[in-house]
């Protein structure tokens, strides 16, 4: 009943002219509790004043946040000449013109579905456009649905990435567990060198690929128990580059690639397959460096058929600190010991 009287009140522009009631006693109050966004507008299209409902419709804390901002910039861009028309629609007409559905963009980059009802008004002598906004679906569950859409296909990203692993490992049984462990392990190393939880996903996806491009590598060589040619050690010495071209076209994982492509580089430059040296190797793949050679000491091999000790490991780390590694990163990953 009391947002009924209000908007018989403030739509009646011989009675209250819109802007002129917002100053009125109340009426602020009733503007911002009305469930329907309101926003005002000067002739250029600039934000003079909104209601909570329409911020809240943003996704931004209070109006105050949008005050002085261009609207168009919270129309999604397709369609942003369609809203310019609407608007434009008043210079033609006497106060309003027809319902539009389109689509307002949150700060958040969300698509929701609205109803403008624009109308020109007078306030204080100024021109203003006075615009209605009506939410066609409840804001809370589109982000709900596309969270769950998100959490969906991260999960069906995660399956399929452990199984290209796997099938790695059941080429080569010797390194079985081999992309688990250092996965984990480069997770904590990564955190404890100060990575934002936002970069943590790209970390877990590039250790777990990290040697994807051996999938190219013939089984007579990659399997091969003796020392390798010199040739089949150049051909060996691809598997980056594999990994990289493997990848490279799938957007999902192009954040991750630095593992991949370049967790044999060294510091001192003499690495492959770029001859990166020092800070100009990706930090990821600096700590991927120490993780990975550290788990390979930690466990049998064909070729070295014990695994080393912990004291071991930590020592070669720290022997090779500065020539093969990264000084602070070995620093870092010893102090986790």
């Amino acid at each position: 009943m009391l947002k009924h009287q209000f908007q018989k009140s403030i739509y009646r522009r011989r009675k209250i002219p819109r802007c002129e009631g917002l100053s009125l006693p109340g009426y602020r109050t009733i503007f911002d509790l009305t469930r329907e966004g309101i926003v005002i507008l000067d002739r250029e299209g600039k934000i003079v004043e909104a209601n909570r409902a329409f911020t809240r419709m943003l996704g931004m804390a209070t109006p105050d946040d949008i005050k002085g901002s261009e609207v168009g910039k919270f129309i999604p861009e397709d369609i942003r000449d369609h809203f310019n028309a609407l608007i434009e629609l008043l210079d033609y007409t006497e106060g309003a013109v027809e319902p539009v559905d389109l689509e307002l963009q949150a700060a958040d980059g969300i698509r929701l579905p609205v109803r403008f009802m624009p109308e020109r008004v007078i306030c204080r002598g100024r021109v203003l456009t006075y615009l209605s906004v009506e939410s066609l679906v409840e804001w809370h569950t589109i982000r709900d649905k596309l969270a769950e859409a998100h959490l969906s296909l991260e999960q069906s990203y995660s399956a399929t990435l452990q199984g290209w692993a796997r099938a790695l490992e059941l080429r080569d049984l010797e390194t079985e567990g081999h992309s688990r462990r250092v996965t984990a392990m480069a997770v904590d190393l990564a955190l404890k060198l100060g990575f934002g939880l936002d970069h943590i996903p790209h970390i877990r996806h590039g250790a777990l690929l990290h040697d994807i491009g051996k999938m190219a590598i013939p089984d007579s060589i990659l399997l091969k128990p003796a020392k390798l040619t010199e040739e089949e050690w150049a051909l060996m010495k691809m598997h980056p580059v594999y990994a990289y071209q493997l990848l490279r076209d799938i957007e999902y994982l192009r954040p991750a690639l630095s593992i991949p492509y370049g967790h044999h580089e060294r510091w001192d430059g003499k690495g492959y397959p770029c001859q990166l040296s020092g800070e100009k190797i990706p930090l990821a793949a600096r700590l991927f460096a120490v993780v990975d050679v550290w788990d390979a000491l930690s466990h049998p091999r064909v070729y070295r058929p014990e695994a080393w000790s912990v004291d071991r490991v930590l020592g070669y780390l720290q022997e090779n600190a500065g020539s093969q590694f990264d000084p602070e990163v070995v620093q870092v990953f010893a102090d986790m010991f």
